[in-house]
């Protein structure tokens, strides 16, 4: 997903380059493998009877005897247990077409090359035709069988989109050569190969070039391709075949579940989110987003904050060649946090306050379209202050501070104070007569002086609080 290197070592980036497609002299053949086996759902005419019957009539058959007859396990192969045996089937069947139904078979669907797509794409055609008319489930191997009675030791398989025509070098979604690694020009070098198959898929060796896996789903076309020299024209493409990488299946989106752990998280903090989903697809991913740039009723969802892929819980994978994620998961947690804040992502951790959501992509190639978002939002707080604020809060601290104010209140406190203090206080005023009797901690009168008044004031001594030992205190405690 996202910024990726091209790896392909056939990529010859020259403005003169020249391509001849399908070499006469060269006969060659590509087989791409279906990963779906179904019964056909057409009508078929009976070789036996010359009746129409269809699959369901077949598996009616308490006694199995109709898929002994001729091309029945071939038209009726999960019916039958035919599946590894047959691809194609052998019968008439009935399709519709612009505006009459007319009984065809698999070899009228493949006959000609302009129209295989549009044939592939009547109802039922591709079930009944699975050689003619591949198709690969999204996030499924796609397995390439060839054969080459030229081979060469410069041949490699490339897949382009279907909706233009392959353009090799240019192009190549993704590249392997016939060894099935992606050195295909270097070391080391692939021996020519006569025949074998060779397969797409994330696990190392890497085959991505200029998409990553897994393919949307669409049409494409595999190339079977000859790289000759430096001078035009440099590449051949020997053969080609189209296949059909399919939909996910109805009910995904509606049937996956994700969500936050927390409304809100603090500034740095890791966010936490739990999905389920009903199919494990490689390379599915949750990325962040501001509340405001994704939600369900998008189209496509835009490039994330920050992601990690739902099977490895980190942006790395689980290859060494590439950043693909192998690894598969129905349910689970994933944590997004500054381990992974990289070239990789498009904001670097930790993300600002705001208000967030979470969205799981099935998709690794844009555009992210098949996708769900959690319907709950959740915020990221703003990060401390660092510097104190200029003025005193308007609410007193509901704990006392640990030193005193080396400014002293303008206003008495409401209550006098519990425990006397350490010192005595200093009046302001003296009082207007003397006390009758000495403090209670006047142990001694030990001398006299005149006050400011001429009155007579006494010496005594004090008895520490803390201890036992007296101290002279002086002439403001009066007798």
């Amino acid at each position: 997903m996202r910024y990726f290197l091209l790896l392909s070592a056939t990529i010859v980036l020259a403005t003169d380059l020249l391509v001849s497609v399908h070499s006469e002299s060269t006969t060659a053949e590509l087989t791409v493998e279906s990963s779906s086996c179904s019964d056909s759902p057409l009508s078929f005419i009976n070789p036996e009877t010359a009746e129409v019957n269809d699959c369901e009539w077949v598996d009616n058959d308490p006694e199995e005897r109709w898929c002994a007859i001729s091309g029945v396990a071939a038209h009726c192969p999960v019916t039958c247990g035919t599946c590894d045996s047959y691809l194609d089937s052998t019968l008439s069947f009935k399709v519709q077409l612009k505006n009459r139904r007319a009984w065809k078979d698999c070899d009228w669907v493949g006959q000609n090359e302009d129209k295989i797509r549009a044939r592939c794409a009547e109802r039922g055609v591709s079930e009944t035709c699975r050689s003619t008319c591949p198709e690969v489930n999204f996030s499924s191997d796609i397995v390439v069988s060839f054969t080459n009675d030229a081979p060469s030791s410069k041949n490699y398989l490339a897949i382009y989109d279907a909706t233009e025509a392959p353009v090799p070098p240019y192009d190549e979604l993704f590249i392997t050569n016939m060894c099935g690694n992606q050195y295909a020009l270097g070391p080391p070098i692939c021996p020519p190969q006569s025949s074998g198959s060779v397969t797409f898929a994330a696990p190392d060796p890497s085959v991505e070039n200029y998409a990553e896996w897994a393919l949307n789903p669409g049409y494409y076309t595999v190339c079977q391709v000859e790289f000759s020299s430096y001078t035009a024209p440099n590449y051949t493409a020997i053969v080609c075949k189209n296949f059909l990488i399919k939909k996910l299946r109805g009910g995904t989106l509606s049937s996956s579940v994700l969500t936050s752990s927390q409304s809100s998280y603090a500034y740095d903090e890791s966010i936490s989110v739990s999905f389920s989903v009903p199919i494990a697809t490689q390379n599915a991913w949750i990325g962040v987003y501001r509340s405001d740039e994704a939600d369900n009723s998008m189209r496509a969802i835009p490039e994330p904050m920050g992601w990690v892929y739902t099977a490895c819980n980190n942006v790395a994978g689980d290859q060494s060649e590439t950043n693909n994620c192998a690894a598969t998961a129905t349910s689970g947690t994933v944590d997004i946090d500054g381990r992974f804040g990289s070239a990789r992502w498009q904001e670097y951790w930790p993300f600002p306050d705001g208000t967030y959501r979470v969205c799981l992509s099935y998709y690794n190639n844009k555009p992210y379209k098949k996708f769900v978002c959690s319907k709950d939002t959740f915020a990221i707080n703003a990060p401390p202050s660092a510097i104190p604020s200029s003025a005193p809060s308007p609410v007193p601290s509901v704990m006392p501070s640990s030193m005193p104010s080396e400014v002293p209140t303008s206003m008495p406190s409401a209550m006098p104070s519990v425990e006397p203090t350490g010192m005595p206080s200093v009046s302001a005023m003296p009082s207007d007569a003397p006390s009758e009797q000495p403090s209670a901690n006047c142990i001694d009168k030990t001398g006299s002086f005149l006050g400011a008044k001429g009155e007579t004031r006494k010496w005594c001594t004090l008895v520490q609080r803390a201890g036992t030992d007296p101290k002279p205190f002086d002439a403001l405690n009066m007798a």
